[in-house]
C-alpha cells in the first residue's frame, strides 16, 4: 500500500511540471548570442590588407574571454585577441599581434563559444569560423623633415609614390588609417600646425579643419581607434597652455565636435611626450604630458563619453607620474601602458598599470642618450628604444618586457656597399605587418639608411639587405626618400564597410 501512495503523491507534485514543460510555458530555451555576420565575409579574397575581423552577433554582447579565438595560416598560429568594437555593442573585433597577417595567404579565423556573453550572461553554443585571403605585403610611408611624404617598398626601400605637403609646412607625424594616411603638418614659422590626409599616390595633402584652440595650435601626436574609424589628434593650445584632443571621423575625414581640453597646464612643458595611445580593452585614450622639470602626468580619456577621467586621489583629473614623460604604447597581451622617458639624459621607460596606475621605471644608465623613437614588438616580448646621437653603433636598446631593467644594445649597422654611412640617430621605428620584422630609419650621415630587424627567434637581430656584399648591410634611401626620415607608418587595412 505504501508504494501506490508514494506514486500518487509524486504524480501530484510532478503534474504541474509536466504541464509547464509542454505546449509553450515552463522552462524556456536559454537566450544565447549567435553570430549573424563576419567582416570580411567568409571566403573573401581581399585586394589589400586587413586590420581586424569584425564578428557581429544578434544580441548585445561583452567580451568574456579575450583569448577565446584563433588565427591559423599555413599550419601555423598567429596570436590573436578578442576586443570590444567601440562602434557597435553587438560586435567584437579579432585583432592579431601588432596587426600581423601573412600576405597572399588564406587565414582561418575562429571565434570560440566563450568569447562573449550577452546581458543574460549566456555564451554562444558552438564555435564559428571564417576564411579570408589577404592581398600583397603593404608598403611603408615615411615623412622627411622639411620635405615630402614617400611611399616605399617595405622590403627594399624602393620608391612607389611621393606626396607633397602644403606649402610652408613639413611632415612631423604620420598615422595610417584603413585606406588613407593622416599627417601632422608643422608650420615653418609662426602660425597653426595643420592636420592633413592623403590617399596613396595623391600628389598633395588635404587639410582637415580643426576647432577649439584659442591661440596658436602646436601639433603633438596621432593615434587611431582599434577599428580605425576614429583618429585622435593631440595638440597644445598656446592661448590656454592646455593640451587638446581632436576626434576625426576617418570615413568623412572631418572633425567630430567638440574637441576636448585636458586639465593639465603645459606652459613649461618640453613637449617631448608626442604620441598618445589607445587602450581598446577599456576604450580609453592615454595622453602623457611632461612638466619641463623631469616629471609629468598621464591624462585618461574615456572614449565612450569623450571626457577626461578623474583618476587621481585628491584634486585634479590626472594620474601623476613622478618619473617623466614620453611617447606611449599600449600592449593588449601585457595589458600595460609603455612609455619612454624622453626627457631624461639616459635611455629609460616607464611601465604603467592601466587599472591602478602603479608604475615601474627602468633607467638604462649605460646608455647616455635619450630615446627619440620607440616600439613595442608585435608579440609584446620586447620594447625597443631608438636613441639620439649614439656612438659605437649602439643605437637601439632592447628591453625584455618580462624583465624590465636589463636592456641590451642592438647595433645599428648602416653599411651600404660595405661602407659605414655615419648615421647617429634612429629617428623612427615601425613594425612591418606582413613579416616578423621591424623597420628602423637611421639618420645623421646626410641621408636615411633603412635597417631591418627580425623580432622572432627569442631576439631582435638585424637582417642583411645586400647578399652580394660581405657583412650586414642597410639600404640608402637618398634616391627614394632624400633627407632625414622622421616618421613612418603603414596603412591599417580594412575593418568594415
Amino acid at each position: 500500500m505504501r508504494l501506490p501512495a508514494l506514486a500518487s503523491a509524486l504524480a501530484v507534485v510532478l503534474a504541474p511540471l509536466a504541464v509547464a514543460g509542454c505546449g509553450g510555458g515552463g522552462i524556456e530555451k536559454q537566450n544565447r548570442p549567435e553570430v549573424v555576420s563576419f567582416f570580411p565575409a567568409d571566403n573573401t579574397v581581399l585586394p589589400g590588407w586587413l586590420n581586424a575581423v569584425r564578428v557581429t552577433y544578434d544580441d548585445r554582447v561583452r567580451v568574456l574571454n579575450e583569448t577565446a579565438c584563433a588565427v591559423e595560416v599555413n599550419g601555423d598560429s598567429i596570436e590573436a585577441k578578442v576586443v570590444p568594437d567601440p562602434a557597435d555593442d553587438h560586435a567584437v573585433l579579432i585583432v592579431t599581434e601588432g596587426g600581423r597577417w601573412v600576405p597572399g595567404a588564406r587565414h582561418r579565423v575562429i571565434v570560440r563559444e566563450g568569447a562573449v556573453v550577452n546581458d543574460d550572461d549566456h555564451y554562444m553554443e558552438d564555435e564559428r569560423d571564417m576564411h579570408v585571403t589577404l592581398g600583397p605585403r603593404p608598403n611603408v610611408f615615411v615623412g622627411v623633415a622639411g620635405g615630402a611624404i614617400h611611399e616605399l617598398s617595405s622590403g627594399d626601400g624602393s620608391a612607389i609614390s611621393t606626396t607633397v605637403p602644403l606649402v610652408g609646412h613639413t611632415p612631423a607625424v604620420l598615422q595610417g588609417g584603413d585606406d588613407e594616411v593622416f599627417v601632422w603638418l608643422e608650420k615653418a614659422g609662426a602660425g597653426d600646425d595643420l592636420l592633413g590626409w592623403f590617399t596613396p599616390g595623391a600628389a598633395t595633402t588635404t587639410t582637415v579643419p580643426l576647432a577649439g584652440e584659442t591661440g596658436e595650435r602646436v601639433a603633438l601626436g596621432l593615434a587611431i581607434a582599434v577599428d580605425a574609424r576614429t583618429l585622435y589628434a593631440t595638440t597644445v593650445d598656446r592661448g590656454t597652455n592646455r593640451m587638446r584632443v581632436h576626434r576625426i571621423d576617418t570615413a568623412t575625414r572631418a572633425e567630430i565636435l567638440p574637441s576636448l581640453e585636458l586639465a593639465t597646464d603645459v606652459s613649461t612643458s618640453l613637449l617631448v611626450a608626442r604620441r598618445p595611445t589607445v587602450d581598446p580593452v577599456r576604450n580609453r585614450l592615454y595622453v602623457a604630458q611632461d612638466d619641463g622639470a623631469g616629471g609629468g602626468t598621464l591624462s585618461v580619456v574615456d572614449l565612450a563619453t569623450f571626457t577626461e577621467l578623474d583618476v587621481r586621489t585628491g584634486a585634479g583629473t590626472s594620474a601623476v607620474l613622478a618619473d617623466g614623460a614620453g611617447d606611449l604604447s599600449f600592449g593588449i597581451e601585457t595589458d600595460r601602458i609603455w612609455m619612454t622617458l624622453a626627457d631624461e639624459p639616459n635611455a629609460g621607460l616607464l611601465v604603467i598599470d592601466p587599472d591602478g596606475y602603479g608604475t615601474f621605471d627602468a633607467r638604462e644608465q649605460e646608455f647616455t642618450q635619450a630615446p627619440v623613437s620607440s616600439l613595442l614588438t608585435p608579440d609584446e616580448r620586447y620594447f625597443l628604444q631608438g636613441l639620439e646621437s649614439y656612438v659605437d653603433l649602439e643605437g637601439i636598446v632592447r628591453s625584455d618586457t618580462s624583465e624590465i631593467g636589463d636592456g641590451i644594445a642592438r647595433d645599428v649597422i648602416d653599411d651600404v656597399g660595405g661602407t659605414p654611412m655615419g648615421s647617429s640617430t634612429v629617428s623612427a621605428l615601425v613594425a612591418d605587418p606582413g613579416l616578423t620584422t621591424v623597420l628602423a630609419f637611421a639618420i645623421g650621415g646626410g641621408s636615411t639608411i633603412l635597417c631591418i630587424y627580425e623580432w622572432q627567434d627569442d631576439n631582435v637581430t638585424q637582417v642583411d639587405l645586400d647578399g652580394a656584399t660581405a657583412g650586414v648591410q642597410g639600404v640608402d634611401l637618398a634616391t627614394s626618400a632624400p633627407g632625414n626620415v622622421v616618421t613612418a607608418t603603414f596603412l591599417r587595412g580594412a575593418t568594415g564597410p
